[in-house]
């Protein structure tokens, strides 16, 4: 009976810790909110410019529902990257899309559906 609850109790704690690890907000040891985005953005700001900045901007942006960030962010990683993951065609596709750029959004969506083809 003892393995029984030991089992799900260790399997919920290790879910919950993967889970913060994932996080985009991260918490110093005082417990204070540290906002990943205003640091990369704070990066870019003071001149250090990469391909992995950029995604990680445009990709979180994305994932908060901040779309006009979204957009800015993917521009400059396309500019820099001229074959990102195929995904991000997708996520941009549909960050134009909410931002009610229709025709541009389409154009993504098919350089998606294309790319993810091979």
């Amino acid at each position: 009976m003892s393995n029984f609850l030991t089992l799900p109790t260790l399997f919920l704690a290790l879910s919950f810790s993967v889970y913060a690890q994932q996080s985009d907000i991260a918490y110093s040891q005082k417990d204070q909110f540290i906002d990943v985005v205003k640091v990369y953005e704070k990066v870019v700001e003071d001149g250090y410019e990469s391909v992995q900045i950029y995604e990680k901007l445009a990709t979180t942006n994305f994932e908060r529902g901040q779309y006009a960030a979204a957009k800015k962010w993917f521009e400059k990683w396309f500019e820099k990257d001229k074959n990102p993951d195929v995904t991000a065609y997708l996520k941009y596709s549909q960050t134009l899309k909410e931002l009610r750029e229709f025709e541009k959004a389409k154009h993504y969506l098919d350089l998606y559906e294309k790319k993810a083809k091979k």
